[in-house]
């Protein structure tokens, strides 16, 4: 599988989004706060080019470069003020 274009998806919860994400070319690092969310996420989306990480959006830990694309679908609704 030959990636080319690497996504970040923050906050993913269940995954309900991640099938308007389509391509063997893609590699997807979707997160979330949640296990069980994740939980529920990688049960429906067990693909080799999906990585499913518990991390807290606002203290990432990827370099700047690491990713072509962010989607951050309907997160500003739970996200904490600092």
């Amino acid at each position: 599988m030959k990636v080319n274009s690497q996504i970040l998806f923050v906050g993913v919860g269940t995954g309900a989004d991640l099938r308007f994400i389509k391509g063997e070319d893609v590699s997807v690092t979707a997160i979330d706060l949640s296990p069980e969310m994740l939980d529920k996420a990688k049960e429906k989306y067990d693909l080799p080019n999906f990585t499913f990480i518990e991390i807290d959006a606002q203290d990432l830990i990827f370099s700047p470069e690491s990713f072509d694309m962010v989607i951050a679908n309907l997160t500003i609704s739970v996200m904490c003020s600092p």
